[in-house]
């Protein structure tokens, strides 16, 4: 069959897809481009946030070694960690980045479907938590466009639980 693979097919296909689901990488940045909805999964490091308003996203969790905690976003993003992401610093840190899992992931990509497909309605509860995380997730008021993750932060209600 021969090698399908191309360059430009990688650009069309992105230009011309629904929405991108991908990583922090250059083709998540073809799609800003070419200002395609995403679902930014895995991102990594902290605080070098997606571009977009629209755009959803969720992160790697920072869990401590010695008791399998997962450090709030606040914490997270307190200095040195901010945009940390040599893995000899987290291990000094006695933390460890989990990857986002499959179940996650579908979540985020169902919720970018259903927005799209104008089903998807966020409730006061939702809000309340996007705007306590987005408080504690931009320490520099620089402003964040896209939203986390609803079942993510959902399922992490520690990222946020001390407001």
């Amino acid at each position: 069959l021969g090698n399908f693979r191309s360059d430009w097919m990688d650009l069309f296909l992105i230009a011309e897809c629904r929405f991108y689901l991908g990583m922090p990488s250059g083709p998540s940045s073809v799609a800003v481009v070419f200002g395609r909805p995403s679902v930014g999964t895995n991102w990594f490091p902290l605080g070098a946030w997606p571009y977009c308003e629209g755009d959803i996203f969720i992160h790697k969790l920072l869990r401590r070694k010695a008791d399998g905690t997962i450090l709030g976003i606040a914490d997270s993003l307190r200095p040195p960690m901010f945009t940390a992401m040599e893995p000899l610093f987290f291990e000094a840190q006695g933390l460890e980045p989990v990857d986002n899992s499959a179940d996650e992931i579908r979540e985020a990509a169902a919720e970018m479907l259903d927005r799209l497909e104008g089903r998807l309605d966020y409730c006061a509860k939702d809000d309340h938590r996007q705007n306590a995380y987005r408080m504690l997730a931009d320490p520099y008021r620089v402003g964040l466009s896209p939203r986390l993750g609803r079942a993510f932060l959902e399922r992490h209600p520690e990222l946020i639980d001390y407001l």
